[in-house]
């Protein structure tokens, strides 16, 4: 007979135990790791994709794909986002295989077939970035180095450190800083607790990875990159609001440009909006490389 009236309370506490578990299981979510095999290289006239390994200081090698073609005009390396691979990035392999550049697809640490214990989010993944650009400079002599990186993979390229300057940088959907890319994500299921709950969330962070969410920060590194930059944003990004994009455009040196896609989430923006992306892209490649 006393269990009816505690009813409300006990949904009520399910609840608050519901609300204080959600942070934390998202950040377990989002920093687990996420192998899976690559599926099938890019393919195109002229094109020839071939998996290569590359060795780095983090431990087991980092696999890519290396997209070749006869005398390109550039060479780039290029980063998916979280919870991706090099197979999802064949499609922009082949349009910069069509706009005469070369490229590296590769597999973040923990993505692909990259073995890491842990993901970062940007973090320690930035450290994988000076070698596979070493990689690609030895293998493109000569050849202008560019990079593109989407969501991580864009976070990665701006706190990795610098060795050479690279001719242009192209980042899609990158947050300005980890605490902001926390408390957005949470703020799409949890809305105004999104401010409460982002302490656990960045503590949970802290503890899976061993490294401090507050020194994460893309914003504080983009004015060093010393490149043209091209920054492609979806106009209504819930998990990166488009905000953080025109910080981070502030925040970056001159020449520089912050293209809007209409409608556009935190989503493959190639596929998206296909045709938008690919003048984008070809009128920032003509601008800063020779024809």
């Amino acid at each position: 007979m006393n269990w009816r009236p505690r009813r409300p309370l006990h949904f009520a506490l399910l609840a608050v135990a519901a609300l204080l578990c959600a942070p934390p299981a998202g950040v377990w979510w989002l920093t687990r790791p996420q192998q899976r095999e690559a599926g099938v290289p890019p393919s195109g006239e002229g094109l020839v994709a071939k998996r290569v390994e590359i060795a780095w200081p983090g431990g087991a090698p980092l696999i890519g794909w290396d997209v070749a073609i006869v005398d390109p005009r550039a060479a780039l390396l290029v980063l998916h986002g979280r919870g991706s691979s090099r197979g999802a990035m064949g499609v922009r392999g082949e349009l910069l295989a069509r706009l005469r550049c070369a490229s590296l697809l590769l597999d973040l640490p923990g993505h692909g077939e990259s073995m890491a214990d842990v993901v970062t989010l940007g973090a320690r993944e930035a450290d994988a970035v000076a070698p596979a650009l070493a990689w690609l400079r030895a293998r493109w002599p000569g050849v202008p180095l560019g990079a593109l990186g989407i969501s991580m993979g864009g976070a990665a390229l701006c706190l990795a450190p610098r060795t050479e300057p690279l001719r242009f940088v192209v980042l899609e959907s990158t947050y300005a800083t980890l605490p902001m890319a926390i408390e957005a994500r949470i703020a799409r299921f949890l809305g105004p607790l999104a401010p409460a709950l982002a302490p656990l969330a960045n503590g949970t962070y802290r503890f899976l990875t061993g490294v401090d969410p507050a020194a994460v920060r893309p914003l504080d590194a983009i004015g060093a990159l010393g490149s043209p930059l091209l920054l492609l944003h979806g106009r209504d990004d819930a998990s990166t609001p488009f905000a953080q994009a025109e910080l981070l455009f502030e925040g970056a040196k001159r020449p520089k440009e912050l293209a809007a896609f209409p409608g556009a989430g935190h989503e493959d923006l190639l596929k998206q909006s296909p045709d938008f992306y690919a003048k984008l892209l070809r009128a920032f490649l003509d601008a800063h490389l020779p024809r």
